[in-house]
């Protein structure tokens, strides 16, 4: 038979690292970028009405960096009105970014 007050004592013990933890856990999950709700978004968005692969993949193509693509994202979420959050942004930029453009992940914000 599980002594009930041992299983309470072991409960206890954990609930100082929940406090601890918990927090830092919620706070790396919010800046986290995903690309499958940045997908998401894009297609929720309709962004491919005007954007293909080809404006991604293309030699010729307008975005060269990091910086351009966070910048184009933005100023297409402010023209078509997604209201997107700082958060989605960031989704749909690592989206773009992870599925086309391949830009050195490391310089993503």
């Amino acid at each position: 038979m599980i002594n009930s007050k041992n299983k309470i004592g072991n409960t206890m013990k954990k609930i100082p690292y929940l406090v601890l933890f918990g927090p830092c856990l919620l706070v790396s999950s919010l800046f986290s970028k995903d690309a499958e709700n940045g997908k998401e978004l894009y297609y929720e968005a309709k962004c491919q009405k005007c954007h293909t692969s080809e404006d991604y993949t293309s030699k010729d193509r307008k975005v060269k960096d990091l910086a351009k693509l966070q910048w184009r994202v933005e100023r297409c979420d402010f023209t078509m009105n997604a209201g997107w959050f700082e958060e989605d942004i960031k989704d749909v930029v690592h989206y773009l970014n992870s599925s086309f453009y391949k830009f050195d992940s490391d310089s993503e914000k």
